[in-house]
């Protein structure tokens, strides 16, 4: 058996599961449990649109809208989500989704797609072990293959981005060394692997090798505190892209509710501050680019009630750039939740400023605010609201033609839609849909309005 955990510990273990069935099992054949699920939609749909139009988005399946008008759509999908004990601290999980889309009246192209929550393949292997009563570690590697809807500089667009068909594999350990009862060390290991299937993102190859020490103390039952350390080294495997190197020293402290020294019964802190050094290399292997951070975090977490919680988070952060060797982010982030029998209300806003240091691509500033709102109406009836509005601004002076690099632009998005059980495998939905992308650039530009109301057969096996 594994020895006490102190909170110390606790917070490099902080993602420690059983070694167990899963609670989604419905099937199993000795160590081997799995749930498979089939479902099948039918529906209608009508879309009109004003400007040039962008990818359009029908639950986590994308495709590009051909033309306006009503349809028909016929859409299965088949789940698997697998799961095997390999040994008492070791198991496997894969998950699969894959679907079809039928689109009679020929308004969207028919498709074959993968789809997850997370868009894609995931599996992941993984296992414990110990090394005496106060060293443990753990094994692993999280493979995922998937379709992200991203913008020029990498940022995810749902509503107007390009499909980014990528595999990453990252393999690695992290190990925790007990060294009193209130102070341990860790240490991590990892390597990922980034291949991708379009030309257009070939630049976004690599290899990153990386490796964290920290040292984390108890100084009270509720206070945490530690020194943190860490390394990576980026290989590109285009010759056009040089080779970068990061390394960053913080320290940190969290503040948990506890009998001693609390702030309220339900506030949680954490922060953190350190300095951040990144260096690429040119081709001969010469440095060129050197630049360095202070970064740092403040996150507060408060329940007001027992159904309302909200959370300010501010970060400064140096981190390997989608485009460029490093960027330098500044974040703000306020999220308010209100859950209750009825009610599950989310109201959010962000506001971050990258800055990029290349005059390929000029700084920016990203500020979204949304509400989310699911009221039960009456048991098996549900109404769903969603609003979300985006507004990106790009600094002048870039050296680049493309538009989302030099122009302003916002987003607004907002759905509302019911949703009915009407059996225990049968619901019906409908909704309505506004989408505008304003902009001082035509080609930016659009109106999209989507009415759709499907009927939907689920069932498990």
């Amino acid at each position: 058996m594994y020895p006490l955990i102190t909170n110390a510990q606790a917070l490099r273990f902080s993602n420690h599961r059983e070694i167990q069935p899963p609670e989604y099992a419905t099937v199993r054949i000795g160590p081997f449990y799995s749930l498979v699920e089939f479902s099948q939609s039918a529906g209608y749909r009508y879309v009109t649109t004003h400007g040039t139009g962008t990818d359009f988005l029908f639950g986590t399946g994308r495709g590009v809208i051909k033309k306006d008008g009503s349809d028909f759509p016929l859409i299965s999908s088949l789940t698997f989500r697998n799961y095997m004990i390999l040994a008492e601290n070791a198991d496997i999980d894969l998950s699969v989704q894959i679907g079809y889309a039928k689109y009679p009246r020929d308004t969207q192209e028919d498709e074959f797609f993968i789809l997850l929550p997370e868009e894609g393949i995931l599996g992941n292997i993984s296992t414990e072990f110990a090394i005496g009563p106060f060293f443990r570690g753990t094994l692993y590697d999280n493979i995922s293959y998937r379709t992200d809807f991203i913008d020029t500089r990498g940022m995810k667009d749902v509503y107007g981005g390009t499909a980014y068909e990528h595999l990453q594999n990252v393999a690695g350990t992290h190990m925790d060394w007990l060294l009193a009862k209130d102070m341990d060390a860790g240490l991590s290991f990892s390597r990922e692997d980034v291949f991708v299937y379009q030309e257009q993102f070939e630049e976004q190859e690599h290899t990153t090798l990386s490796a964290t020490f920290l040292l984390e103390r108890e100084l009270l039952p509720s206070l945490t505190a530690g020194l943190q350390t860490g390394i990576s080294f980026t290989d590109y495997r285009v010759q056009t892209r040089p080779d970068s190197h990061l390394i960053d020293y913080s320290i940190f402290a969290k503040y948990q509710p506890g009998t001693v020294a609390r702030l309220t019964e339900r506030t949680s802190v954490s922060f953190g501050i350190g300095y951040s050094s990144g260096r690429t290399e040119e081709l001969e292997n010469e440095d060129t680019d050197h630049k360095g951070e202070i970064t740092g975090y403040f996150d507060i977490q408060t329940a007001l009630r027992k159904d309302l919680m909200h959370s300010l988070r501010v970060a400064r952060g140096l981190q390997q750039g989608f485009n460029t060797p490093f960027e330098k982010s500044d974040r703000i982030e306020y999220r308010l939740k209100w859950n209750d029998e009825i009610t599950e209300t989310l109201f959010y806003s962000s506001w971050n400023r990258i800055s990029l240091a290349d005059p390929s691509f000029p700084d920016y500033t990203d500020w979204t605010t949304g509400l989310e709102l699911v009221y039960r109406v009456y048991p098996g009836i549900s109404l769903l609201v969603i609003s979300q509005y985006n507004i990106r601004n790009n600094e002048d002076g870039a050296m680049t033609t493309e538009p989302e690099l030099q122009n302003d632009y916002n987003t607004w998005i907002t759905r509302a839609g019911t949703e009915v059980g009407l059996t225990r495998y049968l619901k019906f939905a409908t909704s309505i849909q506004h989408i505008v992308r304003t902009s001082m650039a035509s080609e930016l530009e659009y109106t999209r309005d989507i009415f759709s109301a499907e009927l939907k057969y689920t069932r498990t096996f």
